[in-house]
């Protein structure tokens, strides 16, 4: 069996074509607004490994060109079955239920991918174009601690890149660090007011969830403590070499955490 029936790595972009070129020959005015009446997955293999709809739009568009001329779309759905090139991925198509296009697949055909597949791994599908993508992942906020939803949201962000190297593009991973904003100027503020002597004696800043939480309920019922927390955004954004001190040190906090949760994602 092996050389007999080519390797296809695309199995539905393959199909589709066979269902686009079928629909040219026969009603080459139509256009079809998405490819998921192509060509989609068989909800039921009783019903073939793949269904298309297209019959459905098609004579929906006659009926709007020429009302004379409408057509059943099981009729739709027989043309287009007489006009498909044969393939060695195809077994047969029937037409079913209000104009579907049921499509079986050869079983030489299944065993020769799944074959395939045991002696040299799966093989990623052949793209038109390499792209560059980016991906942003949990992008947590260093005034906070990292929670179990970063975590998720980075494994699913790797799982994605590397579906996409798999294919064949150019994967960027970008992990953006905020940690200029008003949320620091409220640290800053409480660190001095909490920890007056913080520049030379490094403050045991333990929780910061609940160290942000303080500073958060201060800044919203103390107008005076706003004020100098937005003045301290002020100095970190100019160099003030105490609020950049204060900044460092609760930074090093928040590393520390995403360090632990980093292991563990490892």
């Amino acid at each position: 069996m092996a050389g007999q029936i080519p390797v296809v790595r695309d199995i539905f972009g393959s199909i589709s074509v066979i269902i686009r070129s079928a629909v040219n020959k026969v009603y080459p005015w139509f256009i079809p607004e998405s490819n998921k009446s192509i060509l989609q997955l068989s909800g039921n293999l009783k019903f073939g490994d793949y269904k298309s709809t297209i019959a459905m739009p098609i004579a929906k568009g006659l009926k709007n060109r020429d009302k004379e001329s409408a057509s059943n779309p099981k009729d739709i759905a027989r043309k287009i079955i007489e006009n498909m090139s044969s393939s060695p991925l195809i077994e047969k198509c029937e037409v079913a239920g209000p104009g579907f296009v049921n499509i079986y697949l050869k079983s030489s055909f299944i065993s020769e991918v799944i074959s395939n597949n045991l002696k040299h791994g799966v093989q990623p599908p052949v793209i038109a174009k390499s792209l560059r993508v980016v991906v942003d992942f949990s992008s947590p906020n260093v005034a906070k601690e990292m929670h179990v939803g970063h975590l998720r949201s980075t494994i699913i962000g790797e799982c994605i890149c590397r579906l996409l190297e798999f294919v064949g593009h150019d994967v960027v991973r970008l992990n953006h660090i905020g940690d200029w904003g008003t949320q620091f100027g409220m640290l800053i503020a409480h660190l001095k007011d909490k920890f007056p002597n913080y520049t030379t004696v490094s403050p045991p800043i333990g929780d910061l969830h609940s160290f942000y939480k303080e500073s958060k309920k201060r800044f919203d019922d103390d107008p005076d403590f706003k004020k100098r927390a937005y003045a301290d955004v002020v100095g970190l954004q100019q160099g003030d070499p105490e609020v950049r001190k204060g900044w460092s040190l609760i930074c090093d906090v928040s590393r520390k955490g995403m360090a632990l949760c980093i292991n563990v994602l490892n």
